[in-house]
């Protein structure tokens, strides 16, 4: 199921990509470009990334829209249907 993944937003390495930090706070567990149209949030702000959602056992597993399809575990707290 798609969702939205709160995150930090910074710029890509060119115009057409953003970077992706998550979590937003303490160690990041992980920093990936990603196309810009999947990203709400201005460069250097908390925003979000839209993601697919699958679980393994309890825990939410993000699958972010990278050209390998990165995905880590993810706060259900972090998740929201709206941008």
């Amino acid at each position: 199921m798609s969702k939205w993944l709160r995150c930090q937003v910074d710029r890509g390495m060119f115009s057409n990509e953003s970077v992706v930090t998550y979590p937003t706070t303490g160690e990041p567990t992980i920093s990936v470009f990603v196309p810009i149209d999947t990203v709400r949030g201005e460069p250097g702000t908390i925003g979000k990334v839209k993601v697919q959602v699958m679980h393994y056992g309890e825990t939410p597993v993000a699958i972010l829209p990278t050209c390998y399809s990165e995905s880590v575990p993810v706060s259900v707290d972090d998740l929201s249907d709206a941008p």
